[in-house]
């Protein structure tokens, strides 16, 4: 109780960025604490900032009623926990910089919090994990954490990302394309979660295999696989990559400087070897 009472306290009091002096009520998280499942999103909105909760809003109920019909359980969006990428109502789409501000805020919450599984709905929520990836390309893949659950231990968390539930209010609600798509991301996260699974290891290039499977992963890092040409654009470690961007950085270097990386997650794939590292799974 105390450590949430000290989160909770520390977002109400943050002062990190200019959104706080024209916010009505900073957002901290919602529902369970521990939870095995939260969902992350962008930051909050009118509601959200007039009632002080996430998901709330429009977006909030649609999600939440999604959540419902794909567990197949009324009220189950109330058994999870919920945070925003961004704390403070900032009336447009977040800023790289507003992100960056509120990080400490997110990593926070998130280790609280302990979760096993975690929705991150937008581009702003994933860019917190992946800055240089966009939310086309991640949508419906998995990735994986390691700092959530404490650097002891090996315990992993399993990230999925989709679409925000505004793009599909905004493209014509869950007929649309956008709406249909998230739909179907959905049910292939709560076909992993509802069963506490472990996803499998993304074997397409996340820049060039997307979809049409046109590249095969060569180097891989937190689950997700890109071809050596386009690891260092998708911020990957490994051989040509560009090394691990967003919270999993900052959270690695405030722990004490980089954790070793295992060469079987991060270098690329040599002939005859298997393309899923035996220890990639925790």
């Amino acid at each position: 109780m105390a450590a949430r009472i000290r989160v909770r306290a520390q977002i109400l009091g943050c002062r990190g960025c200019g959104l706080r002096e024209s916010c009505s009520n900073p957002v901290p998280f919602s529902g369970h604490n521990p939870s095995p499942i939260v969902v992350v999103g962008e930051a909050p909105g009118q509601d959200e900032d007039a009632r002080g909760e996430p998901f709330v809003g429009p977006a909030g109920r649609l999600l939440r009623a999604e959540l419902d019909r794909v567990m197949g359980m009324e009220g189950w969006h109330k058994t999870i926990a919920y945070a925003n990428t961004v704390c403070c109502f900032p009336h447009r789409t977040p800023t790289a910089q507003e992100v960056a501000s509120c990080q400490t805020n997110l990593r926070d919450q998130l280790t609280l919090l302990e979760p096993s599984y975690v929705l991150v709905v937008g581009g702003v929520a994933l860019s917190a994990f992946w800055p240089r990836l966009r939310i086309g390309e991640m949508a419906g893949r998995w990735w994986s954490e390691s700092w959530m659950r404490g650097e002891e231990g090996g315990k992993k968390s399993w990230l999925f990302a989709t679409v925000h539930p505004s793009a599909v209010l905004r493209a014509g609600g869950a007929t649309s394309k956008i709406g249909r798509q998230f739909r179907g991301d959905l049910e292939v996260w709560a076909s992993v979660v509802a069963d506490a699974k472990r996803p499998g290891l993304e074997v397409d290039c996340v820049k060039c295999g997307r979809g049409d499977r046109l590249g095969r992963a060569e180097v891989w890092d937190r689950n997700i696989g890109a071809c050596r040409k386009h690891a260092t654009q998708a911020g990957m470690g490994g051989e040509g990559g560009g090394g691990t961007g967003g919270v999993s950085t900052a959270a690695r270097r405030r722990a004490g400087g980089p954790s070793k990386a295992n060469p079987s997650v991060t270098s690329p794939r040599g002939r005859g070897q298997s393309a899923i590292p035996g220890s990639l799974f925790g």
